[in-house]
């Protein structure tokens, strides 16, 4: 088979997928039928220039220069192009930071910090720092989450090609143009810089193994014991600090363990998961010292009360999405015996029946990872709600209706593309995470170490959100690893219709 025809089909492949997809859409869901050829058009053309970009840069010796540049260029140019406003608990983040940049801890040390989130003041305190070595400024902040996830599609390159030099390439390009990452730069959240060192540190622990040499090979390859120890401690301290930003490391320390004992003696993962522990803990939980010395906490062990996630993650009325009863009832009730009463009664009420459990758990992982991501909606909806404002007070200003028809065409062609891309990365996903239920094939997944962390990585992050509270914008963690896995499913694909490996 020809190059070119090997392009041809794969790209009939992607085409015919996305029609399948978007056919399975409800129309509510797509609005109307101009939205759906518009947004299948543009996702066609997308995979399009993916897949191009890639056959190009297959023999080029500097292909992660290319993927940095593109997916930098993409997101300045949305930057320039549009540019946010922090809404929610974006803005107050921001708000605080500002302030505290300034001098003034009012806000920093409000109940909202000190008592319900303190988990959340090592990111105001980092953006905080951004905001005095830089300006006040969104678009500055904005400037830098594009640097961060550009530099995510480094990590993504660097991670696939610990399997393969062409699925690094071809995981950075689809990261590098996936929709929703690229929007939620705009976002003044604390998943970017989260992202970028938890995925740095799954490349320092890759790196105690050697790239598979081949595709083709079933052994678990041996691991490399000199001079990791430094790459070790490293890892666990920005492992530390990414936990500081945003606390998801408990089921990352988890899967973490559970790859290591795949690959090395027992003892070999008590020593090594002490040195990482201590590491992340001493991180960690440096901040909270500094704030308590500060005055900002009452005490170093101040991580705020969690129950109103799981409490609001069992709630069958919200499927498991925030939930403002929840909230207030939870907060609003003293700490100590009446809040305990509080989450015990509610909590059984909720799980006294075990099927409505299970339809909760089902719905959850729907509205988790099978809809269409929010990011568009955190981007747009301060002027959205600006403009609807502007038109209740004055409704004759057709310029101001133009735009906000616009916004509103743009969020349904966005549904679509979005979609489209993102189920295409999932059914790849799976082809790349799943090698098959026979002997040789486990052998086989065991043998690519990346891989095998990537899969335990997902497998946690979507089991602790069976347990807790979830958003679709919770998901922004987990797609690039999505992004490694599917490309090496691609690979299979391009592999079976007779391509080769660069």
């Amino acid at each position: 088979m020809t190059k070119h025809k090997r392009i041809l089909f794969l790209i009939l492949f992607i085409t015919a997928f996305f029609c399948f997809w978007c056919g399975e859409m409800s129309l509510s869901t797509l609005y109307s039928r101009e939205h759906e050829f518009r947004g299948a058009a543009y996702a066609i053309v997308m995979f399009a220039l993916a897949v191009v970009l890639w056959r190009c840069l297959r023999r080029q010796n500097r292909p992660w220069l290319c993927v940095f540049v593109l997916a930098l260029a993409l997101r300045v140019a949305l930057g320039l192009f549009y540019s946010c406003r922090p809404v929610s608990d974006f803005l107050t983040e921001y708000q605080s930071a500002s302030a505290l940049a300034a001098g003034d801890m009012s806000l920093a040390l409000s109940d909202k910090y000190t008592q319900k989130f303190p988990f959340i003041l090592p990111f105001v305190f980092y953006q905080s720092l951004l905001i005095r070595i830089f300006s006040d400024h969104v678009g500055v902040l904005q400037g830098v989450n594009a640097l961060i996830t550009a530099s995510i599609c480094l990590l993504v390159y660097s991670i696939g090609c610990r399997y393969h030099r062409d699925c690094g390439i071809l995981a950075g390009l689809c990261y590098a143009v996936y929709p929703s990452s690229v929007v939620m730069t705009q976002v003044l959240t604390n998943q970017h810089i989260a992202a970028l060192l938890f995925y740095l540190v799954f490349w320092l622990l890759l790196r105690q193994f050697p790239p598979t040499k081949t595709t083709r090979a079933s052994a678990p390859p041996a691991p490399v014991t000199r001079g990791f120890w430094p790459q070790l401690a490293a890892a666990g301290c920005l492992f530390g600090l990414g936990h500081s930003m945003r606390g998801i490391g408990q089921p990352l320390l988890i899967a973490i363990l559970l790859f290591w004992l795949l690959y090395l003696p027992w003892k070999r993962v008590l020593l090594q998961g002490a040195v990482f522990v201590v590491c992340f803990a001493l991180v960690s939980g440096g901040f909270y010292l500094f704030a308590w010395q500060k005055g900002i906490l009452d005490s170093p062990w101040t991580r705020g009360d969690l129950r109103y996630k799981i409490l609001t993650g069992f709630n069958h009325d919200s499927q498991g999405l925030f939930n403002t009863a929840d909230y207030e009832g939870f907060f609003g009730a003293a700490p100590g015996d009446a809040r305990d009463r509080f989450f015990r009664e509610a909590m059984g009420e909720r799980l006294e029946n075990p099927v409505s459990v299970l339809y909760l758990l089902g719905a959850k992982v729907y509205r988790m990872w099978g809809v269409t991501d929010s990011s568009f909606y955190w981007m747009t909806t301060g002027e959205t709600e600006a403009l609807q404002q502007a038109l209740s007070a004055n409704p004759d200003q057709p310029e101001l209706r133009r735009r906000l028809n616009a916004l509103y065409d743009a969020t349904n062609i966005f549904a679509v593309i979005d979609t489209g891309f993102y189920g295409l990365l999932t059914l790849s996903a799976c082809l790349g995470a799943i090698p098959g239920l026979t002997s040789a094939g486990l052998k086989k997944f065991r043998a690519n170490p990346a891989q095998t962390l990537l899969a335990w990585v997902l497998l946690g992050y979507a089991s602790v959100h069976l347990l807790i509270e979830i958003q679709p914008r919770y998901r922004y963690f987990a797609m690039p690893a999505i992004c490694i896995l599917a490309s090496m499913g691609l690979l299979k694909i391009w592999r079976r219709i007779g391509g080769s490996a660069a």
